[in-house]
């Protein structure tokens, strides 16, 4: 939804479609693998929790595409900020801070 709210409101089309979509199937690929990274005090071992710690730092890689791509698509955009544009502008901010 954010991606077409902000592609809406910018006027202009997501920049990097084709990277947005590699990195959303990236993301939704990698969200089924790193959900032991909430189970570190569970006695779980040490090089389990490694290779979980490694796959949650590969899940910000297609992150950052989509955050930048969101920046991008806003730059020099004739931006219009609708309640759903200052959500979506929100909500990108607060991936980058607090993903």
């Amino acid at each position: 939804m954010t991606s077409e709210i902000i592609a809406t409101n910018a006027r202009k089309p997501i920049f990097g479609y084709r990277a947005m979509i590699a990195s959303m199937m990236g993301i939704a690929f990698l969200a089924f693998i790193v959900w032991a990274h909430h189970m570190f005090v569970t006695g779980m071992n040490p090089f389990l929790g490694s290779i979980f710690m490694f796959l949650t730092l590969i899940i910000a890689v297609p992150s950052a595409v989509k955050a930048f791509n969101y920046i991008t698509t806003l730059w020099r955009g004739n931006i219009r900020f609708t309640p759903a544009m200052l959500f979506s502008i929100g909500l990108v901010s607060f991936f980058i801070s607090g993903g």
